[in-house]
């Protein structure tokens, strides 16, 4: 660190003298030289000496040195009532230019200094030690940014709880609910790779549900940075087997053909989207626009495809959520996981937002269920969901809520 001041000073230097140095030559030479009425001076008088000696020589009379020695004097006379005038003049402006120049020479002095560390501090990072990479410590880095802008207290509780939820998850494999809720919490923490393994267990315990193959496929592309690997491409096509309607196996599949340069197949599988879509589902819009942006690539007009009616609100959000199985057709109950721009925007967020869009997730349940409190499904989510975060109480009621319509 003293190194890096060190030479911050020494280039400061260097700056100033470029600057100054000029500024003061000009100083010194505007205060040096003699005037131009001085030099008249100097002339007459020596004009004068040379009458003197004309007049010693007999060269000039008695009269013509009169007479020359009169207008010579006469012109002294003018030269110093002119210098008189000048000079205060001169001297005037002289005096201004060395303290304009001596001004600017200080401000000079003060500003680029304290201007450029300052410029530093607020740009820079002066208190960050050297990172060689050898001793730098990525996953703990990457941990660290993880956690940033929450509590210990709040990590310690958050990881309590999921140790809780992994140890009921050992002593119960076949609890499909908690296994979907493990998978999603995951998701939140931006540990897309555990969530995928998570989805791999669900989906041999639902005998291959379409819904988590794709939550399972789309938990490995994220992992995988966007990346749709050969293993997901057949995911996503048994899942199109399977459910024609997915939006998200038409979307995965056109862009895994783009990542191969196939552009006729990335257009093939948006159009077959659009074919599949209702004309009022959220996602037409962009798919039109990526549509266009590929058909300008390609040089060719963009398809024209005719889509379902539309319908009622419609949601390319998974139907993954705990008692999603327990509604196989997804209907008006299936509780929506989160969409792909959630997950692309939690990726960004901190370990604080991820709790709070987790905490909104379960509101959003319970507000649900307020419309609709014969939900048996959804009162058993809410109280698995609950007992993650760790609020027993409202975990119990929801779980009374369970037992009144069971009894009925």
């Amino acid at each position: 660190m003293i190194a890096f001041w060190s030479v911050v000073a020494a280039l400061i230097v260097v700056a100033l003298v470029f600057l100054i140095v000029p500024l003061a030559r000009k100083t010194k030479s505007t205060a040096q030289g003699p005037s131009r009425a001085e030099y008249d001076l100097t002339v007459y008088k020596d004009q004068l000496s040379e009458i003197d000696r004309d007049l010693d020589r007999g060269v000039l009379n008695p009269d013509q040195a009169l007479a020359a020695r009169t207008e010579i004097e006469r012109r002294m006379l003018n030269a110093s009532d002119t210098d008189g005038g000048s000079a205060s003049g001169l001297e005037v402006a002289e005096t201004s230019n060395r303290k304009t120049a001596m001004a600017l020479i200080i401000a000079l002095l003060i500003v680029v200094p304290l201007g450029a560390v300052g410029f530093y501090m607020y740009l820079g990072q002066p208190q960050l030690p050297d990172q060689p990479l050898a001793a730098r410590n990525l996953e703990a880095e990457q941990q660290s940014a993880q956690h940033a802008g929450i509590s210990e207290a709040d990590r310690d509780r958050a990881r309590k709880m999921l140790a809780e939820l992994e140890q009921r998850l050992e002593q119960n494999p076949k609890d499909i609910e908690g296994w979907l809720v493990l998978a999603q919490v995951y998701e939140a923490m931006n540990r897309y790779a555990d969530a995928a393994g998570v989805y791999e267990k669900v989906v041999a315990l639902t005998d291959r549900h379409v819904e988590v193959l794709t939550a399972w496929a789309e938990a490995q592309i994220v992992a995988n940075d966007t990346v749709v690997l050969p293993a997901v491409t057949e995911l996503l096509k048994e899942v199109k087997a399977k459910d024609p309607s997915e939006p998200r196996a038409y979307f995965y599949l056109a862009l895994e053909r783009l990542q191969h340069q196939d552009q006729e197949g990335a257009m093939a599988e948006y159009v077959a989207l659009l074919k599949a879509s209702p004309s009022n589902a959220e996602w037409v819009e962009q798919i039109q626009t990526r549509m266009q942006d590929l058909a300008t690539e390609m040089g060719q007009p963009v398809p024209v495809v005719e889509m379902l009616p539309p319908m009622g609100p419609v949601s390319s959000g998974l139907a993954t959520g705990p008692g999603a199985l327990a509604n196989p057709e997804g209907g008006a109950n299936a509780a929506p996981g989160p969409t792909q721009e959630q997950m692309r925007d939690a990726q960004e967020m901190t370990a604080e937002d991820q709790k709070a869009m987790i905490e909104s997730m379960v509101q959003r349940l319970a507000d649900k269920l307020k419309e609709n409190p014969d939900d048996v499904a959804g009162w058993k989510r809410l109280a698995q969901a609950y007992r993650v975060l760790g609020n027993a109480d409202k975990a119990a009621e929801a779980e009374a809520q369970v037992q009144r319509l069971s009894t009925q």
